[in-house]
Parts: structure tokens; C-alpha cells; sequence
């Protein structure tokens, strides 16, 4: 049984503390010398911290300077900015603050300064942290203790100082935002009408996407498209805060919030867009998110239907992510097998990152849970053949070990490999024969990661069982996937995932077809971004999930 310790390992989780700053683990404030042509603004900007008030205030208080006083090229300033060393446990007991949602907002901004390379590592490999001064909620370390520096942003006051400020639409009253928006753009291509472009964007299911459609192009409704012309689609274009989609937005709903994060993350997967909100700082949010009429769809021909009920399913193995919105039932007339590699007593493949441990079984394991639960939501039966059921799907990057995981029968897992690997086929087999009449297709995948020299980076690649045609089409089909989603999201587009036929025991002796994935060389630097990043996890199973349906 895992204990609270055990997660001791992760970057976000400490032993309670009580509220306040911790000091002792302060710096410095970061400093950056002035280029020419900068201004204050400017500065602030480049490290997205325009959009609080008590930045603007924090950088003159923290230089000493006057608000009427100017920048100097040459000239070293502090930033709103303040250094921490990490403590390698936490960063709420680094800074002294017990607040879940506000350690993952600065783990996120330090993530935004790596990849902007204004900072050249995470704080997770150099124990550096950077935290911005409005996170702390306008407070300085260094003077009078509990001294603030202003309150949050108030975009009539810092209209005067540059039209930057007020350029992040988060802090804009909802009217003002709405007529300040611009809207994403496309050409028409050639057969498109008016349902085929919005439905290419996922917007063709609500009646008053289509009706603001033709407004914001000003066409009459029923008027069709020339191809090679550009449309403004009904989605708002938002610079997004680095704190949170709802504050971005200027709406205070979780679910909402959720489903525009989901919408960002589909134009990304499907090509549409090229970086996800949180590279770039650009978020998309169809226009129903935020103005349609509830209850009303549109079918094919255009004619409003009553919306359906939302769905949800519960599955107590996801964890925190328990419960998850049914999505469809495309699936309901098959049965897959999920194998996560190793576990109980075998963490199969293991490195160190920095001074933390990878273990293969928990990044196998999170990305089956992620796998199991897309197949579920669209109306699979999910047989999970190796259990945590204290896991769940992690949200964190650093995935502590534990030797808790049990077969699905409820028994300890064997330490011996045969008997381990004996135990899974025939859980897996039994499943099979129980449910063979009941569903029409059966697939089985086995999930791993790979261990080989450190230099050596690869792509995700499959093995098939020798001779079996119909597990080499499966390995195919999601090899092709992964090949497709390279090209859109690897700026070189090249993919050196291979597929090959290999006699593994679990695909020789599995009676429903199989697949064998080793997800990334868990050894190699780069391959371990792939696992180690939650969203690279959850990106994972969604290609996983998409060759295995196809």
C-alpha cells in the first residue's frame, strides 16, 4: 500500500507547512541589462508579466526608480522576478506556501522561460526557480515582512502607460472583449459550403456557430463560399495569461475551461494549428463556449435539434480522473486487452534523471490509464490486465516507484519473469473466452518503454507476433498514425519508428491480436521528455488510441 511518502519524490508534493514566505531559500532578483529601445513595458512583456499591475509597480519599487524615470541601454535592472533554490522536494516548501494551483502555475512559467530559452534549463535539473512577483501575490522578498506592492491590474490605470498593457484580453471587461477579437481565419477550399468548413473546425454541432459565421463575414445566411477566399471562423483569438484559461477568458468555469483545453489540444493533434496554447500563448475558443444559446444543434441538414444530455462514466483505476464524459459509442462492439509492462516487483527498465528515479512500469502504466479510459469513453470494454489501484492518472512528472501493482485476478505479481509473464496471458486469454461471444472485434496492446544506450534517441516503433498478418496490420495502422502526427507536430516532420515481427512470449501465446509499443528509450535525454511530460503521455494514447480504432 503507497503511503503519502512515497510521493515525496514528485516536484509538487510536500509535507504540510503553514502559510507564509519562506525566505531562507531567496536569492536574488533575476536581472537582464536593457537593450536599446526598451522600455519598462517592453521588458516586462518579453517575460510575460504585463499583465499585473503590481509587476509594473514591483520593477520601479525593486530598482529604486521613479515611475516618470527611463531605461538605459547598457544598464543591468532586477525583474519582478524572484529567484528561489529549489529544495528538491516541493516547490510549495521551496517558497513557503501550501497552494497546489499556484506551484503549478510557476512550475508552468518556469517551463514558458525554458522554452522561450530566456532560461536555459527547468528548475527540476538546475534547482533554480523562478517566480514572478504576482504570484506571490505582489509580495518582495527582502522588504518588511507581508509588504505588498500594489493590487492586481487595473486596466484603466495602466492604459496611460502603454498600449501593451491592455493588449491581454484576461483583464478586459466581457464587452470590451468581444468587440476587440480577432477571429481565426481560413481559405475555403474547393466543395466546401458553410457546415463542411465549421465541422473541418469542430464547430458544425451548435446552430449559433453557423449563425455567427455569416455574421462576422458579413453574408447573407445560405450564401456559399468561393474557394481560395478567406473566412473568419466563429473563434476568438485570446493571448493567453500563463496563469490560467479562466482568467484569460474572463469566466470562472472549470468545465469550460476544460473543454476549450481539450478544443486546442484536437486543432493541434488534427493539423490546424501549429502550437498548443501553452507554447505560444495563443488560444482558441469557438464562439459557443462563450455566447451560444444552450439546447440548440444542428444536423447535417442545417435543422436545429434538441442537444443531447452529457454522459459520464466512472472508473475508480483513473484516479483523480475518475470520472470522464462519455464521448461516443463507435466502440461498443469491442473488447481491448491492455497489458502495462512489468510491475509489482519488476520496474523493468530504470535511469536517473537528475536525482530522481524513471521507472518503466509507472510511465507504462500512466499511459494505459490514458489509453483505457479514450477507448472506454467511446464505448469500448477496457480489460486492464495490470492493476494500481492507487495511482490513478498522474498529473506530474516525476513518477514515484512503488511495488503495489497486482494482476487483474487480484493476485501479487510473481517475481519470476516466466511466471510474471504467464500470469498476464492467461488473465488476458480468460478475459478473451469470457467475453469472445459479446464483442465482434478483440485487440490486445502491451505497453512499454525501452531501455538502450543513452545516446541513442528512437521514435516510438511495434512489434507483431511472426506470421500473424493480422497483428502486423494492426502494428501498421498505428505506426501510421504516429507517421502522420510527426510530420504536423515535428518541425522536421521525419519519423524513424519502425514496425517488425518478434516472438515476445506475450504475443506468441495472447489469443486475441496483439501489439507490443515501446514508447521512447527511457535512457536517452530527449526520448525522456516524451514520458516525463504529462501532456506528452496523454498525447501518447491519443495516437495509440487512434491506430488501434482505425
Amino acid at each position: 500500500m503507497k503511503t503519502f511518502l512515497s510521493f515525496l519524490f514528485s516536484a509538487l508534493f510536500i509535507f504540510p507547512m503553514a502559510q507564509g514566505y519562506n525566505e531562507s531559500n531567496f536569492i536574488d532578483h533575476h536581472k537582464i541589462k536593457a537593450k536599446r529601445g526598451d522600455g519598462v513595458i517592453k521588458l516586462l512583456k518579453k517575460y510575460d508579466l504585463i499583465s499585473h499591475q503590481c509587476n509594473i509597480d514591483a520593477f520601479y519599487e525593486i530598482n529604486g526608480m521613479k515611475k516618470k524615470d527611463v531605461l538605459y541601454a547598457g544598464s543591468e535592472y532586477k525583474m519582478p522576478i524572484s529567484i528561489y533554490q529549489y529544495n528538491k522536494q516541493s516547490i510549495r516548501s521551496t517558497i513557503g506556501k501550501d497552494d497546489w494551483d499556484l506551484a503549478k502555475k510557476i512550475a508552468a512559467y518556469n517551463r514558458v522561460l525554458r522554452d522561450k530559452k530566456i532560461k536555459r534549463t527547468y528548475y527540476l535539473e538546475d534547482a533554480v526557480l523562478y517566480v514572478p512577483v504576482h504570484m506571490m501575490d505582489c509580495f518582495i522578498p527582502g522588504k518588511v515582512k507581508g509588504e505588498r506592492v500594489g493590487p492586481e491590474v487595473d486596466e484603466k490605470k495602466t492604459a496611460s502607460l502603454s498600449k501593451e498593457v491592455t493588449a491581454n484580453p484576461s483583464s478586459q471587461a466581457k464587452e470590451e472583449k468581444v468587440s476587440s477579437f480577432e477571429h481565426v481565419a481560413t481559405k475555403a477550399k474547393k466543395g466546401d459550403g458553410v457546415f463542411h468548413l465549421l465541422k473541418r473546425y469542430g464547430l458544425s454541432s451548435n446552430s449559433c456557430n453557423q449563425k455567427a459565421f455569416y455574421k462576422i463575414n458579413g453574408l447573407k445566411e445560405g450564401k456559399g463560399l468561393y474557394a481560395g477566399k478567406t473566412y473568419h471562423l466563429p473563434i476568438r483569438i485570446y493571448t493567453y495569461n500563463r496563469e490560467s484559461i479562466r482568467s484569460t477568458v474572463g469566466r470562472d468555469d472549470w468545465d469550460m475551461a476544460r473543454a476549450i483545453a481539450a478544443y486546442n489540444r484536437s486543432l493541434v493533434d488534427n493539423g490546424l494549428k501549429k502550437n498548443y496554447y501553452m507554447e505560444d500563448a495563443i488560444l482558441y475558443v469557438p464562439f459557443h463556449f462563450l455566447g451560444c444559446p444552450e439546447g440548440e444543434k444542428i444536423n447535417k441538414d442545417n435543422k436545429v435539434v434538441a442537444e443531447e444530455k452529457k454522459v459520464y462514466l466512472t472508473n475508480s483505476l483513473y484516479g483523480k480522473h475518475a470520472r470522464f464524459e462519455k464521448e461516443s459509442d463507435d466502440l461498443k462492439d469491442e473488447a481491448y486487452y491492455v497489458i502495462s509492462g512489468h510491475g509489482g516487483p519488476d520496474p523493468g527498465a530504470m535511469c536517473t534523471h537528475g536525482k530522481s528515479a524513471l521507472c518503466e512500469d509507472e510511465y507504462a502504466y500512466d499511459v494505459s490509464l490514458r489509453l483505457a479510459r479514450k477507448l472506454e469513453a467511446n464505448g469500448a470494454k477496457v480489460f486492464m490486465i495490470i492493476q494500481d489501484k492507487n495511482d490513478g492518472i498522474r498529473d506530474y512528472p516525476l513518477l514515484p516507484l512503488d511495488y503495489d501493482e497486482v494482476c487483474m485476478t487480484g493476485e501479487a505479481i510473481p517475481r519470476k519473469q516466466i511466471h510474471r509473464l504467464k500470469q498476464r496471458v492467461v488473465a488476458a486469454n480468460n478475459a478473451y473466452r469470457k467475453s469472445k461471444g459479446k464483442y465482434k472485434k478483440h485487440k490486445l496492446v502491451s505497453i512499454h518503454v525501452d531501455s538502450r544506450p543513452t545516446h541513442k534517441r528512437q521514435d516510438v516503433f511495434f512489434y507483431h507476433c511472426p506470421g500473424s498478418e493480422t497483428g502486423k496490420k494492426l502494428a501498421n495502422n498505428i505506426q501510421d498514425v504516429f507517421r502522420k502526427k510527426y510530420k504536423i507536430h515535428r518541425k522536421n516532420g521525419a519519423y524513424h519508428g519502425t514496425v517488425s515481427e518478434r516472438g515476445l512470449y506475450v504475443l506468441r501465446h495472447t489469443d486475441p491480436v496483439a501489439v507490443f509499443v515501446e514508447l521512447a528509450n527511457i535512457r536517452n535525454h530527449m526520448d525522456q521528455k516524451r514520458i516525463i511530460v504529462p501532456s506528452q503521455r496523454q498525447t501518447l494514447a491519443n495516437w495509440l488510441y487512434e491506430g488501434l480504432t482505425k
